[in-house]
């Protein structure tokens, strides 16, 4: 579901700062190694529960990584970015939106060490993608709910008609993604 963005000028001045801020902390980290989402810095943050663990548990970064979620979680843009993320899944998907309410609500209230990562947003997990020129490689995450809509954000500044484009490999389509915009996907399947 391409969920677009709000309208007004104020939203490209938002998205500006936003990109400029991941830059900046994607630069700090130095020169990225390739994985198995890209060859890109990311920044895991929020609430996981799979794998083996006993319990839900606070995603685990490096000092350097902790430091830099931190400084993120708290820029308003990208709590600007998000919250407008969380509008569009509760527009888009309202049953699938009140049933992360009403999981994740219960569950900080039992696990009172768990972070929420943003108070306007039902998404438990964020990943911060940082680079100049950040592409995906090809991949589900397979741990995700099955049915759970994930969003995407397109920073930075780019002609959509040549690049920057959303490829869904499993239906051989291939959408344009326009720069400041968001995309809901099912990431564990598609």
């Amino acid at each position: 579901m391409l969920a677009g963005r709000p309208d007004g000028d104020s939203w490209d001045s938002t998205c500006n700062d936003v990109a400029d801020a991941m830059l900046s902390a994607g630069d700090t980290l130095g020169t990225a190694q390739p994985g198995r989402r890209g060859t890109h810095h990311m920044v895991h943050v929020g609430v996981s529960y799979g794998g083996g663990q006993p319990e839900p548990m606070n995603l685990a970064n490096s000092k350097t990584k902790s430091n830099i979620a931190q400084s993120l979680l708290k820029h308003d843009g990208i709590r600007r970015v998000v919250g407008f993320a969380s509008s569009a899944l509760a527009f888009y998907a309202p049953k699938l939106y009140r049933h992360a309410a009403d999981t994740l609500e219960p569950l900080y209230d039992h696990y009172p060490h768990l972070r929420c990562n943003f108070s306007n947003s039902v998404y438990p997990t964020a990943t911060f993608n940082l680079g100049p020129q950040v592409v995906t490689l090809e991949h589900v995450d397979c741990a995700n709910l099955l049915h759970g809509w994930c969003s995407i954000w397109a920073g930075g500044s780019f002609d959509p008609q040549t690049g920057g484009h959303f490829v869904f490999y499993d239906l051989k389509l291939m959408v344009e993604f326009p720069p400041r915009s968001t995309i809901l996907v099912l990431s564990s399947t598609l």
